[in-house]
């Protein structure tokens, strides 16, 4: 780990991804769109599209209301 100026003054950490880590990350994503894969395989097209629509409204909401809070 390796401490960095944050613009604030504040101290930051970098950190850093091992290949360890990396190979983790990999396998973790594979084993999520695979599942995905299974769950909405019998969707169809709109419903998937549709669905995504929603999903990102849903997090573009997340996101408004946590940077209300911190406000």
């Amino acid at each position: 780990m390796e401490r960095i100026a944050a613009p604030q003054g504040n101290v930051a950490r970098k950190i850093c991804l091992t290949s360890m880590g990396a190979e983790r990350l990999s396998d973790s994503r594979a084993l999520s769109i695979a599942s995905l894969e299974q769950i909405l395989g019998d969707w169809s097209s709109a419903d998937i599209e549709q669905f995504a629509k929603y999903l990102n409204r849903f997090n573009s909401s997340i996101e408004e209301y946590s940077e209300a809070k911190r406000a």
